[in-house]
């Protein structure tokens, strides 16, 4: 218990002393104004983290098996950034506890609880032997324990092929002397999954949502799904919607994607740091994070921040600025690892992933992937495959018929799998920029509707990657591809909140049944598999036994490793 509960103060002071970091160097990175208070609680957490992960990379590119004593510097050189606000971090603290209610104090309590417990319940499969593909409290823990593990023993913070970023912070912690590492991984994706919750409300809030439909709206992320369907569906391999999200790095990818929106709406070219810095460290660390959130954020920002310069809000000189430091961030964060990283660059003792990465492999084969998850999810044999192949025929008229139908056919059903992301944007598109609604004749664009181009970009971005490419006959690497629909799905609910939120303003006597509609289509199936998946877990001890002893435990040594693969799994082909 003592073990248990050290982790947890561990992991929480972190998660408070970087969200404090990030409250003092927000003003000057990325908004001089003042931000709603959850959003500058959560997004201060993810812009502390984003600061600290990149200077300990770069750190351990530069000065290889000094990982323990980088990352003391990093806190240390921190506490002297946090010394000036520690006056304003008292004024915040007293602002928070000033409008924080009973009503209000016991929802975030009890979504506290929630997000802290559900994670090792729901990802606590059970198996006899560990192996990298285990889940342990959080997606594939033995493959990211083993890297974690490795980061350790070597003190060294190696460039690898995939996004590394939980293992870093878990290895970072365990330098420090915390060395359960399933535990420690599951921490990571309970409380960041937490501050994202607060920065989806205070999202909500910026956008001029009032604090009671920011609420509904960041609940519907939280359990609501994109497929116009009463089954669970899952459609990427981070399982959306947010309540069960498996990987800490998916949740850290979707936080900087709120900082570089705040970043792009506030952007005036008064503040040079903000206009090159930022985005040069975010995409940096999207590159070993989330690079399906990287190579889908940066061709919409580069569009956006155009749409301002033609309304007036930027100049042409901020404008190449901004593209600037993303172009420079993104060349630099080649060279510290993530599925973009070209194989020279890489280390050669380096941990070998479960999948590659090669895109001169990969051919064109539309159809949009997706699963459909019957219960119960622990039996992978469950998982179906949606994606009907043509069927062959002598005749090639026929077969280019059946070909042409087949692709009508997956187009369709696609459209069935992103719906309400699709209509969200849709409606919030024609809400915001039609002339009839739109309340002034400026061409500057408002943030709605930054929010609804936004949204319309990643969602198409990651639907054309996703139909299109087809990595030869990988299934597994295909699936991988699905993550491209994250941003997409992500903010077209964003989107589908704030349209509703509109729609509410103009007919308020139906506010509440189309709030409750639209939650209840969409968060019944996946209430369903949780519910289901928790009872499963907590009615059946015995066939959890090994597992709970292997997420408490304290491995020593890694997983299948071998002296070609000191990692463990497989090497990249």
């Amino acid at each position: 218990m003592i073990v248990i509960l050290s982790s947890i103060f561990a992991v929480f002071s972190l998660v408070i002393f970087w969200s404090l970091t990030g409250i003092a160097i927000s003003r000057f990175w990325i908004v001089r104004n003042v931000l709603p208070v959850s959003l500058r609680i959560g997004g201060g957490y993810f812009l502390g983290v984003m600061l600290s992960m990149v200077l300990f990379k770069l750190g351990n590119y530069l000065l290889p098996q000094h990982a323990r004593e980088i990352f003391i510097a990093i806190l240390v050189l921190e506490c002297f950034i946090l010394l000036p606000g520690i006056r304003e971090a008292l004024a915040l603290a007293r602002q928070v506890l000033s409008h924080l209610s009973l009503l209000s104090g016991f929802m975030y309590g009890v979504v506290a609880v929630i997000l802290l417990l559900f994670p090792p319940i729901f990802w606590l499969f059970p198996f006899e032997s560990l192996a990298c593909s285990n889940h342990i409290g959080s997606g594939h823990s033995g493959f990211y324990g083993n890297m974690a593990l490795a980061f350790t023993q070597m003190n060294w913070v190696q460039v690898v092929d995939v996004h590394s970023t939980q293992s870093m912070l878990t290895a970072a912690l365990m330098l420090l002397g915390f060395g359960k590492v399933y535990l420690i991984l599951s921490l990571w994706l309970s409380f960041s999954s937490g501050m994202l919750f607060l920065t989806f409300i205070g999202l909500f809030q910026y956008i001029g949502l009032g604090r009671a439909y920011s609420w509904w709206g960041t609940i519907l992320l939280y359990v609501g799904q994109t497929t116009l369907s009463i089954l669970p569906v899952v459609s990427t391999d981070n399982f959306f919607p947010y309540l069960s999200i498996s990987y800490t790095d998916a949740i850290l990818g979707a936080g900087t994607s709120v900082l570089f929106f705040i970043w792009m709406n506030e952007l005036d070219g008064t503040n040079k740091t903000s206009t090159i810095l930022f985005p040069a460290v975010a995409s940096i660390f999207l590159c070993f994070t989330s690079e399906h959130w990287l190579s889908i954020i940066i061709p919409a920002m580069i569009i956006l921040l155009y749409w301002r310069m033609v309304g007036s809000c930027l100049t042409r000189r901020v404008y190449l600025y901004a593209i600037m430091g993303m172009i420079v961030g993104s060349l630099v964060g080649l060279t510290q690892g993530g599925a973009l990283t070209p194989r020279t660059l890489l280390d050669s003792n380096q941990f070998f992933p479960i999948y590659g990465n090669k895109f001169i492999k990969y051919k064109f084969s539309p159809g949009l992937l997706v699963y459909v998850r019957t219960l119960p999810w622990d039996n992978e044999s469950e998982n179906k495959n949606i994606q009907i192949r043509p069927a062959h025929n002598d005749s090639p008229i026929m077969s280019f018929s059946e070909e042409i139908w087949q692709l009508e056919q997956r187009f369709w059903e696609s459209l069935r799998y992103i719906f309400f992301p699709f209509v969200g944007i849709l409606l919030l598109l024609f809400l915001t920029l039609h002339p009839k609604t739109q309340k002034s004749n400026t061409d500057a664009p408002t943030p709605q509707a930054l929010l609804a181009v936004c949204a319309l970009l990643y969602l198409l971005g990651g639907y054309v990657l996703t139909f299109v490419i087809s990595p030869g006959d990988t299934y597994a690497a295909k699936f991988s591809m699905s993550r491209f629909l994250m941003p997409g799905y992500t903010w077209g609910m964003l989107a589908l909140a704030v349209s509703m939120y509109i729609i509410t303003l103009q007919y308020a006597k139906t506010s509440r049944m189309l709030w409750i509609a639209v939650l209840t289509m969409t968060s019944i199936g996946p209430l369903i598999t949780y519910s289901e998946t928790i009872i499963h877990r907590l009615s059946n001890p015995g066939e959890m036994t090994f597992s709970w002893t292997t997420f408490f435990s304290e491995p020593t040594k890694l997983i299948s490793a071998t002296k070609d693969r000191p990692f463990g799994c497989h090497r990249r082909t």
